[in-house]
């Protein structure tokens, strides 16, 4: 249930604002994206598990590359997990405008040493 400028999220650990979205680490749920383009009424936009391969998720960072954005999670479980959240090209229709709706997509992973 949302009250006003709330979201309910199932295990929020660390969030990273990217123009119109929020990131949040949600431990055993991956990274919940929150669309905050009205800050007095955020709403889950929708949440990212990679295919439930993310399932302790301490930190996210967003980064840029080329018409490309991409999620850096931190996961307790399986290390840092690299998630592309759009590139130029993949979805036109989304592209158009300052802040494109994510389409997360896992694409890597580099294993630590130890859990968290």
């Amino acid at each position: 249930m949302t009250e006003q400028g709330r979201v309910a999220l199932g295990d929020a650990r660390n969030v990273y604002v990217a123009r119109t979205y929020a990131y949040v680490a949600d431990g055993r749920f991956g990274v919940s994206i929150v669309d905050v383009e009205n800050p007095e009424k955020p709403h889950n936009d929708q949440v990212f598990g990679g295919n439930r391969q993310m399932n302790d998720a301490y930190d996210v960072k967003i980064g840029m590359v080329a018409g490309s954005a991409f999620a850096f999670v931190a996961d307790g479980v399986y290390g840092l997990r690299i998630c592309r959240s759009f590139r130029h090209g993949m979805t036109p229709q989304h592209f158009s405008g300052f802040s494109p709706r994510p389409t997360p997509k896992l694409i890597a992973t580099a294993h630590t040493h130890g859990p968290r």
